[in-house]
């Protein structure tokens, strides 16, 4: 794979997501990686960030309603990567106490690119979705 030269860092609030990202910080300095880092995971608030949009790929440290609600907001193919530090982690695919290794791997190339699909709704200004859609009644129960 290409090893990248900017990647966008979808950063949670949570202090153990803050933690984990403070402990990979040498590793982007030494591969001199230009990082753009996202802290309002709000799909709207991505959106808005182009220069994270155009990331080469994407590291999400949080966890999954964190990477869910990040990844709503990617439209075009990307690679992305869960750093797991939430309370399930079903989603990610680095494990927060293996984060700093993993992470030197990627930014190397080394890593393979699984495609998946979205779903998606006829529905009007209906987001593109990662594992469901969910239909409620407007204001939700």
């Amino acid at each position: 794979m290409q090893k990248p030269k900017k990647v966008g860092v979808a950063l949670s609030s949570r202090e153990s997501a803050q933690l984990v990202f403070e402990a990979c910080q040498k590793v982007f300095q030494r591969q001199k990686i230009v990082l753009v880092v996202q802290k309002k995971l709000d799909a709207q608030e991505v959106r808005q960030n182009k220069e994270f949009l155009q990331s080469d790929i994407i590291i999400c440290f949080g966890g999954d309603g964190s990477f869910l609600k990040m990844a709503q907001a990617i439209q075009k193919p990307v690679p992305v990567f869960l750093v797991g530090t939430g309370e399930r982690n079903y989603l990610s695919t680095i494990r927060a106490e293996e984060a700093p290794k993993k992470i030197e791997e990627i930014l190397q190339g080394k890593y393979r690119i699984e495609k998946r699909n979205r779903l998606t709704s006829n529905l009007p200004d209906s987001p593109l979705a990662l594992n469901e859609i969910a239909i409620v009644p407007q204001p939700s129960a």
